[in-house]
């Protein structure tokens, strides 16, 4: 059964995937619950590569393979550094214009090729009236600093047996960094085309418990006595603050100073006291989620 997923609903979404946290300053409050986000799996993204009649050169044609399944498939797609394609083709899909289609076979070699969705019907971010199945085309700026392309298209039909060649502007070699998404049984659509230039291709944060999972975090910290928060310049520790019963932080690191200290950032740090503070780290599903929203 398809679900249609609004904007308002997003957040109470609950946890779907099998993919499926320091203190940002000094005396922060702990970041409180939020409710569970559904997390899309990372798909394979293959390529056809040989020269092309069509285009009078070699070309390289991405491709993904879903089986014969519904839901939403998203591209986030990075202009190598150095291409012509760079900052113009993004400046482009930030106006949400641009050509990317889903075919049946490589279009860039085979004239057979039949269409069966594309990515081009919002408008000044509104969804314009279709009269066939399309989905957007946008432009984002990812945490790590990399401008993208960002394309999403509900599949309420699959076709094909589920393999969609994309066709997108230049598929010259070494033009294009390509990953690949899928939401399996959800129509993220609408959802995902706000978050292009937040957390695309997410819709939420990624969460556990009441923490948000970041890189470089290796643990958690439930607190479960009160316990002094330390902070240490030059050497020498300075109380700072008493952490409370059910409070939850984020774990950067480990040290042996001092009977031994969890580091929560920014040069806090808690005395490990399992009496007090109960420390666990996350799985690895998490920490590749974590790696998929901030690095890729």
């Amino acid at each position: 059964m398809i679900k249609k997923v609004s904007k308002l609903a997003v957040a109470g979404a609950l946890a779907l995937s099998l993919l499926t946290g320091a203190v940002e300053g000094i005396g922060q409050a702990p970041v409180e619950a939020a409710a569970a986000t559904i997390y899309p799996t990372q798909v394979t993204v293959n390529f056809d590569s040989k020269y092309s009649s069509i285009y009078g050169g070699e070309r390289q044609q991405p491709y993904v393979d879903l089986g014969n399944k519904k839901g939403t498939l998203v591209f986030k797609m990075y202009p190598k550094t150095g291409s012509v394609y760079d900052t113009n083709i993004w400046l482009e899909a930030k106006k949400q214009k641009g050509a990317y289609v889903l075919f049946d076979k490589p279009s860039a070699f085979d004239n057979s090729a039949k269409f069966l969705y594309s990515f081009d019907l919002y408008t000044m971010g509104v969804k314009r009236e279709k009269k066939y199945e399309a989905g957007f085309t946008h432009g984002g700026t990812a945490p790590n600093g990399r401008n993208y392309v960002g394309l999403g298209v509900y599949i309420n039909k699959a076709l094909n047996g589920g393999r969609y060649y994309l066709e997108h502007p230049s598929m010259s070699k070494d033009s294009w960094e390509i990953k690949a998404y899928f939401y399996e049984g959800i129509d993220y659509e609408d959802a995902l085309f706000t978050q292009a230039d937040k957390l695309f291709p997410f819709i939420g944060k990624i969460m556990w418990g009441k923490t948000e999972v970041k890189l470089g975090q290796i643990g958690r910290l439930t607190i479960k006595e009160p316990i002094t928060l330390w902070k240490d310049t030059n050497g020498s520790l300075q109380q700072l603050k008493t952490l409370q019963p059910n409070e939850q932080y984020r774990i950067y690191g480990y040290r042996a100073e001092h009977g031994g200290q969890y580091s929560m950032g920014g040069g806090t740090y808690v005395n490990l006291d399992p009496a007090k503070a109960f420390y666990e780290t996350p799985s690895k599903a998490r920490l590749q989620l974590a790696k998929m929203l901030y690095e890729e």
